[in-house]
Order: structure tokens, then C-alpha cells, then sequence
């Protein structure tokens, strides 16, 4: 299995695939309106 992480500019998504290359998982969850507000916040 392997994990694929991806943190964009919008949201961030994980991505599981297995051994023969089928995705086993997908997910995808959206930044919330506030946090593009404060990005040197995120480092503290």
C-alpha cells in the first residue's frame, strides 16, 4: 500500500493505493474560509 498526500492552496487529500495500483481510498477536505487568512499561523 501506498499513501499520497497532497496540500494545495485550497485544501489539502489523501490518496491510498494498493500493490496493482488500484486506489483504495480517496479523500479530499477543504481549508475553511478563515484559515486563508493567517498562513503565518499555521507555523506556530
Amino acid at each position: 500500500m501506498y499513501l499520497g498526500l497532497d496540500f494545495g492552496t485550497s485544501g489539502a487529500r489523501a490518496t491510498v493505493i494498493d500493490e496493482d495500483g488500484g486506489v483504495q481510498a480517496d479523500v479530499r477536505q477543504l481549508y475553511g474560509a478563515d484559515a486563508a487568512k493567517d498562513w503565518t499561523g499555521a507555523w506556530s
